[in-house]
């Protein structure tokens, strides 16, 4: 009897950078989810440990910290700026290393951080 071989979705980059089909990592997955939010609205530091954690809840704040920082970079090179939010709007950081400057902040905390904290992301 012959088996059915099924292949799995290629992963493509959009023309906005993201990765879309079939996803193997934690990291991979937030970013995705990130992403998305980001087509709609600027989003916080925060939201990427809520949801790492769901995705790992074993992990430690290193390994959480660690696919973060995938996560961050992978944004960042795809064009998402961090920053800022204050009262005049979003304000980019003028860093070349935001994403080292994101979970510097993120691990002064001790912990996760949470509404408010560290930075904001933004797709221009």
């Amino acid at each position: 009897m012959a088996h059915a071989t099924v292949s799995q979705p290629r992963m493509r980059r959009t023309p906005s950078g993201d990765i879309v089909g079939r996803v193997s990592e934690p990291w991979q997955k937030v970013r995705e989810t990130i992403a998305r939010e980001l087509d709609e609205d600027y989003v916080e530091v925060w939201k990427i440990a809520w949801h790492l954690r769901r995705l790992l809840p074993t992990a430690s704040d290193i390994e959480v910290e660690e696919e973060a920082r995938l996560i961050i970079s992978g944004l960042c090179a795809s064009g998402v700026l961090v920053g800022d939010l204050t009262d005049e709007g979003f304000v980019a950081w003028d860093r070349h290393d935001s994403v080292d400057e994101v979970i510097r902040r993120w691990h002064q905390l001790g912990r996760d951080p949470t509404i408010g904290e560290v930075a904001w992301l933004m797709r221009p």
